[in-house]
Formats: C-alpha cells, sequence, structure tokens
C-alpha cells in the first residue's frame, strides 16, 4: 500500500472569490467512461471567466420522505454537460432522483452523513454494504440512484455530470433532514472522479445549496485521465483510493492529479493497493469486461475556471468541444478488468474510518 499525503492550504484565487462574494452569485443565480466528454466550446483567459446564469436552487429540492423503508425522492437536473450545469443549470431537463437513508440503529440526534453515489454499474449491494459500514460508525448514509429513475442501464452512456448535479441536490436535502447534521456531510464516489469536481467552487455556483457543504470528499478509482479542474477549490479533505492494477482509469495519472490539487490548495491525499484492479472495493471475483470503455490512455481536461479544453501531458489546447471529443474518442481504449481485492477493501475501509473519524469526530 501507498500513501501519499499532500496538505495545501486555501489558494489565493479562492480567497479573492470570496472576497468578491461567490456567495452572492450562488444565491442568484458518467459514469467510469468519460468525466465530461463535451465539456465547453471556447477557449477564454484567466479573466474571461463566464458567470452564472441562473443557478439551480437545490433548497427546494426535496419532494418526499424518508418514509418507513429510507426512500427519498427529490428534484435535480439532467445536464449534457459541465459548462450547461454552469451556464444555466435551471434551464437543463428536470429529473426526479431516488436516494435510501440508512441510519445508525437506536441513533438519536443529529447525525454525520455521506452521500453515497455509484459508478458506471448502477446501485447494487456493494453501496448497502458500505451504507452498513457508515452506519456501524454512527455515520448516515443517503445512498442515491442516478440511472434507474431516467431509464439508464449503463453509466458509460451518460456523462458524468448528471451524478454531480445528482450529489450537489442531495447535499443540500441532506441539509434539511432534521436527522443530518448540515455541518457534517460528505460525499463518497466511485469511478467518475465527481467526488473531486465537486469540491470546486464553480460547481457550488451553479448548485445553490443553501449553508450545506461537503465536509469531506472520498473517492475510489477516479477517472483522472478525463477529468474537471479549477484553481478554486474547497479546503475540505480530499481522499483518493485506487488499486495499482487499474486498467480502466491510471493509478498513477491520479497521483499526479493530486499534486495539481494540492498546487491549487487542496488538501488531498491519495493511497494506492498494490495489485487491486477497479472496483477492489466488491465482493465479485475480478471479471474481464471486454467491451467497456477505458481512459489509461486519454489526458483530457476541462478547465472550470477558464472554460480552456486541453491535454493536460502535453499541454495542447482543443479549440471546440468537438475536436475535444474527437481526441477522447481516438484515446479511448477496450476491455477492463472488473473485481473485488479483500486486502485491498479492508485496508481501504480502515482508511475511510480514519478520515471521518478524524472530520466527525465519530
Amino acid at each position: 500500500m501507498t500513501r501519499i499525503v499532500r496538505k495545501g492550504t486555501i489558494s489565493l484565487s479562492f480567497l479573492l472569490l470570496l472576497t468578491l462574494g461567490l456567495a452572492g452569485i450562488v444565491a442568484s443565480g458518467g459514469g467510469d467512461g468519460c468525466a465530461d466528454c463535451d465539456g465547453g466550446s471556447d477557449l477564454l483567459t484567466e479573466t474571461e471567466i463566464p458567470p452564472v446564469a441562473t443557478a439551480c436552487d437545490a433548497t427546494t429540492a426535496l419532494l418526499s420522505g424518508p418514509g418507513q423503508d429510507g426512500v427519498v425522492t427529490f428534484k435535480s437536473v439532467t445536464p449534457d454537460r459541465t459548462r450547461a450545469l454552469m451556464d444555466s443549470c435551471n434551464s437543463q431537463p428536470e429529473a426526479t432522483v431516488t436516494g435510501t437513508l440508512y441510519l445508525p440503529s437506536g441513533a438519536t440526534g443529529e447525525l454525520p452523513a455521506m452521500v453515497v453515489g455509484h459508478g458506471s454499474r448502477g446501485t447494487g449491494n456493494k453501496y448497502v454494504e458500505w451504507a452498513e459500514f457508515l452506519n456501524e460508525r454512527g455515520v448516515a448514509a443517503f445512498v442515491i440512484d442516478s440511472f434507474t429513475p431516467r431509464g439508464v442501464a449503463d453509466g458509460q452512456t451518460v456523462p458524468a455530470i448528471v451524478e454531480i448535479a445528482d450529489a450537489m441536490f442531495a447535499l443540500a436535502v441532506l441539509g434539511q433532514l432534521p436527522e443530518v447534521d448540515s455541518n457534517r456531510i460528505g460525499i463518497m464516489e466511485f469511478g467518475s472522479g465527481g467526488g473531486i469536481t465537486t469540491s470546486f467552487h464553480e460547481i457550488k455556483a451553479a448548485v445553490n445549496t443553501g449553508s450545506a457543504d461537503f465536509a469531506v470528499h472520498i473517492v475510489f478509482y477516479a477517472n483522472c485521465n478525463v477529468r474537471q479542474m479549477s484553481a478554486n477549490i474547497s479546503s475540505a479533505p480530499i481522499l483518493m483510493l485506487h488499486g495499482e492494477a487499474d486498467d480502466w482509469n491510471s493509478a498513477s495519472v491520479c497521483v499526479d492529479f493530486a499534486a495539481q490539487l494540492d498546487d491549487a490548495g487542496a488538501d488531498v491525499s491519495v493511497v494506492t493497493f498494490p495489485g487491486a484492479g477497479h472496483g477492489f472495493d466488491g465482493g465479485g471475483a475480478p471479471t474481464y469486461l471486454p467491451t467497456t470503455r477505458t481512459n489509461v490512455d486519454c489526458a483530457g481536461e476541462f478547465r472550470l475556471d477558464t472554460g480552456i479544453l486541453r491535454n493536460f501531458e502535453t499541454d495542447a489546447t482543443y479549440a471546440s468541444r468537438d475536436e475535444y471529443r474527437a481526441y477522447l474518442d481516438s484515446c479511448r481504449g477496450q476491455g477492463a478488468t472488473v473485481g473485488g481485492d479483500p486486502a485491498a477493501r479492508e485496508s481501504a475501509r480502515e482508511e475511510v474510518d480514519r478520515l471521518l473519524t478524524e472530520v466527525f469526530g465519530s
């Protein structure tokens, strides 16, 4: 097991945003396969950051629940790319999403909670097991289902920004529930890298979550090969957990990405597990999936703060969304192995337990 810990400080650009009143902006207005296949269309300079035209008000997202079975229904949106959410969240197609709230047995008072997303294969027993793990530590778990309500079976056909939007709406929903301490909500995400993207202030400006904010970001086998980036990042800790043998999303690229996040002021740590592959925290034996589109040979990045699409290995920029998508189509491979690794799973649970104890005090 390899641990790389990087402890940054709040970036100057973050402080400038706070000084200029980002909160006022907020108030007014893929799965594993592709983090954002068509992020933006124009090249912008650092001084031409586009404003949020119409931010979504996620504070009104709660529709019903939690019922006796823990099911909560809430509103969200279905953007087709990150830039669409940023530019005009309210104009995106509306969606009704469900999640299940798992509460620790016998718990009373306001609890810390984690929004639990899912990978490109949708919900399953693994996420219930993670909910049980969290409950045993006195943490509520809100397991959301981004696919079933939308009639989606394969996350590789859905841009990751859909799950990111759901996570932001879920954050606001949890912040309104009497069972949850709105100051102690985190996110646990698998595969797309959305657990990192939710730490960027451009996303928080697009979806108004009221006073709720993620206190911690835990990300399993993130897609760091096709990613979003911004200099405007939360100071909440980020933990990245990755198998070194992952042939879907590269572990080494995530280590390099952590260094870039650290330079931007993030509090980020990376733990890699020798011999472990994609989905190492699951219970099934490793299985080769020949039709899976992989990202290990890609180096695509959409800068949320500038609108620039670039290759983070060569620093080449793409003049249009179509040009960027053509690059991603050319770099993506096919065929990956997915399956559990008991030793890595246990080590990952220890890492999660350590960080949540540090952040939540539970």
